[in-house]
């Protein structure tokens, strides 16, 4: 977390991370293993709980992997 950061910033954040983790490759036992990642980013709503705040997140990131994985999804408002 980063204070300050809109969910226009964690979400650029996440976009390279994911590209990052997307072009890399993994070697184990002469095989290569290609790995993908979705991200949920919402920014923190201090009218919520904690708990509140990390199930919107959660919902944004099960959305992202139901509509097609290897992507990040968010609330930006």
């Amino acid at each position: 977390m980063i204070k300050g950061a809109t969910v226009d910033m964690a979400a650029a954040i996440a976009e390279r991370i994911r590209l990052s983790i997307m072009d890399s490759v993994c070697n184990f036992e002469d095989k290569e293993i290609h790995v993908t990642m979705s991200f949920g980013c919402t920014e923190l709503n201090s009218a919520l709980s904690v708990e509140k705040n990390i199930k919107v997140a959660d919902e944004l990131l099960y959305r992202a992997k139901e509509t097609g994985r290897n992507r990040v999804i968010s609330n930006k408002k």
